[in-house]
């Protein structure tokens, strides 16, 4: 009856039958979020696994580069995408790489389009959730694959704790660790690329990584929040006196195929720079130009890292390797909490000459790892035992059986307004319960607040954001928009979810209601 304006209606999985997952893949470059669960998932029993190669775009190419090269080289199988017949195989699960839906994923790939015919959108964020601003908010959270996701599994509970406060999918985040962190405990399966092992020829190897120079509109004005290209370029021609170090670079891969407009906001000098850096680097002798798909390898035998902004600085950490951590230094970046934590322990840097400074000091020998990086790691990150792969694939098994059990159980509603509207439509109604439970019952008026309406305990409006509920019904005609507003864009409620009185009860009406006296 009500059951089906709020639960979608996802492909039934009995316990009798295999979990049919697959695996929506487009890059490389993100592999390592999901290895270790595609691996779970391939070796369980209970599961069957495909691998889709989704090779058409719509915006971001430069992550598309040799995704099908990668997994010929790793030999795994795959299928493409669009030689697929989804609504035949009738997966129960799919796990997408990128959250920028409509930039990324061509129309039968958008995840609302999985969504309505019936399959469970999973994401696993790839290291993004690192900057606590306005706009990184809006990337985070407000993205249409993180809205349509059954399951978000995050790094860990201090940015879960950030889903809560912004996130209106906030019900499907879990904190488990990420399958990126299985990899550091697990290095002698990325054993050194021979070619580099080969160049450096026994001398200590620095792992120099660095994003795409990026700006971005922050309070009203275009600032760069990367390190300056100058800085990089003028070390970069100092970089052959260091004869005793073997550089491997790993430039982003927009840096190497192409960056957007919106990445450089109308400033074509840093294009120009990024390509006088690169062609610089492949002049030197000393440095190794790093553009396997793979990151893993070089990260995890570097004998020291140079790094900026990176899904990476976490495992850079886990590492125990030193870090310079360059930054611009007219811009100070805004990190996460737990981020932050672990940023601040790394040896800080903005310019050629810290640069030079930090390598000095590592030829002297005068360099150790920072016993606070640990420490935070170990209070913000615990989740170092190899196994969040594995956690994954069982929760989603769990969970999904779980959900199977509960379809039995009627909508869960939300009132918002406890006025005289409110309280005709519970008095009239209140017998009605064979399909639907109110679980929340909530005002804007402090003064209603704690009190008893109808056998239900008013709430403050925040209060929402804490109870699992299918739809909310705002009970009120004069104040509708305003409370939709504040709703939406101050609670981060979903807006799918939000109804009007009227409406519900002509959905109602149609759908056998008025047997009950509607």
């Amino acid at each position: 009856m009500i059951r089906d304006l709020a639960k979608w209606h996802y492909i039934p999985c009995e316990k009798q039958e295999k979990l049919r997952i697959i695996f929506l893949f487009q890059a490389a470059t993100v592999w390592a979020s999901w290895e270790s669960v595609y691996y779970a998932c391939m070796k369980d029993a209970d599961i069957e696994v495909k691998l889709l190669l989704v090779s058409e775009t719509v915006i971001e190419k430069s992550h598309l580069v040799m995704a099908e090269d990668f997994l010929k080289e790793q030999k795994i199988t795959y299928v493409k995408f669009e030689d697929f017949d989804l609504q035949t195989y009738k997966p129960h699960i799919a796990f997408v790489q990128f959250p920028y839906d409509l930039a990324c994923h061509e129309p039968n790939a958008l995840s609302l389009r999985l969504k309505y015919i019936g399959i469970r959108v999973v994401y696993i964020p790839y290291g993004i959730e690192i900057v606590d601003t306005q706009t990184a908010r809006r990337d985070h959270f407000e993205n249409f694959v993180v809205e349509n996701s059954w399951r978000i599994f995050t790094c860990c509970e201090a940015v879960r704790e950030e889903y809560l406060k912004y996130c209106r999918n906030r019900e499907a985040v879990r904190a488990v660790g990420s399958p990126k962190f299985d990899g550091v405990i697990h290095t002698e399966d990325y054993p050194l690329a021979e070619d580099i092992r080969r160049q450096s020829d026994g001398r200590t190897i620095v792992l120099w990584k660095m994003h795409f120079p990026k700006k971005m509109v922050e309070d009203g004005e275009i600032v760069q929040i990367t390190p300056e290209l100058d800085e990089y370029i003028a070390f970069a021609e100092s970089a052959g006196k260091y004869e005793d170090l073997f550089f491997v670079v790993m430039m982003h891969p927009k840096m190497l195929y192409g960056m957007v407009g919106s990445d450089v906001r109308g400033d074509s000098s840093l294009k120009t720079k990024a390509d006088r850096l690169l062609s610089i680097i492949r002049t030197k002798k000393n440095m190794y130009l790093d553009t396997a798909s793979d990151y893993r390898s070089s990260l995890y035998h570097a004998d020291a890292i140079m790094m900026d902004r990176s899904a990476v600085m976490i495992e850079a950490a886990m590492t125990g390797k030193l870090v310079l951590f360059m930054t611009n230094s007219a811009y100070k970046e805004k990190w996460t909490k737990g981020v932050r934590q672990v940023v601040e322990t790394f040896i800080q840097g903005s310019t050629a000459k810290d640069m030079e400074y930090f390598l000095e000091k590592l030829q002297q020998g005068e360099l150790s790892n920072s016993e606070q990086t640990k420490n935070a790691l170990n209070d913000y990150f615990p989740y170092g035992d190899g196994l969040c792969g594995f956690r994954i694939k069982e929760m989603i098994k769990k969970e999904l059986w779980e959900e199977e059990a509960e379809k039995k159980i009627g909508i869960k509603i939300a009132l918002y307004g406890a006025g005289e509207v409110c309280g005709y439509y519970m008095a009239k109604y209140s017998s009605r319960k064979e399909d639907c439970e109110i679980v929340v019952l909530s005002d804007g008026n402090p003064a209603r607040w704690g009190r008893q309406f109808y056998g239900v305990t008013i709430q403050r409006p925040e209060t929402l954001k804490e109870i699992s509920f299918d739809i909310l019904i705002i009970m009120t005609e004069q104040n509708y928009y305003e409370i939709k507003k504040k709703l939406v864009y101050e609670l981060y409620i979903d807006e799918r979810k939000i109804w009007r009185m009227d409406e519900m009860i002509e959905y109602w009406r149609k759908h056998g209601a008025d047997k009950a006296g509607l």
